[in-house]
């Protein structure tokens, strides 16, 4: 189960020497305009590849703002050049720090299980981070800077308190999801 708290201050992880920023809602609008297969809330159009986990960590071991930049610019190629260099150099064995980077991804983005109203089948048609960012911004009062820089985890969760106000869904307790054998909605 995922708690406020440990959304609110995730966990920091290393990786290719790269000390990561928590994954902010920013970080993520950076990955899905780069067309990263890891952006939260876009449809994997491919398989994701070396050089994607190399882009995410680029994207992520900065603050959003600098990755937003510098994304597409010479600053963006030349790390990346360099980081493959050094992999080819070192031998790096890859595949602990890919799954390393696919916990990263898959912790920002977990969220409890949810109750949804029938009646919320369907897309208001925004895309589903601009709605946690306006829900940020409209019912918590954050600037647009401090929406963008919110942790994933925390915003995918303050974005379903609101929608729970709304009433539109809840979060089931324990005892329900007992009752359902450890089988809850999302």
């Amino acid at each position: 189960m995922v708690d406020y708290p440990s959304a609110c201050f995730p966990n920091r992880v290393r990786i290719f020497g790269c000390l990561l920023e928590p994954l902010t809602l920013g970080h993520a609008l950076v990955l899905q305009y780069l067309r990263s297969p890891f952006a939260p809330g876009v449809e994997r159009t491919r398989e994701p590849n070396r050089g994607d986990v190399l882009l995410g960590v680029w994207v992520c071991s900065r603050p959003w703002w600098v990755a937003a930049r510098d994304a597409g610019t010479w600053r963006s190629a030349m790390w990346l050049r360099a980081m493959v260099c050094f992999l080819a150099l070192f031998r790096v064995k890859l595949w602990y720090r890919d799954l390393l980077w696919v916990t990263y991804i898959t912790e920002a983005n977990a969220m409890p299980p949810v109750w949804r109203k029938k009646s919320v089948g369907t897309a208001l048609g925004l895309p589903p981070l601009l709605n946690v960012k306006m829900s940020l911004m409209t019912f918590w009062n954050k600037s647009e800077a401090e929406a963008m820089a919110t942790p994933l985890g925390q915003a995918l969760l303050e974005h379903g308190a609101y929608l729970s106000t709304l009433g539109e869904m809840r979060f089931p307790s324990n005892d329900e999801c007992e009752l359902m054998e450890g089988e809850c909605p999302t």
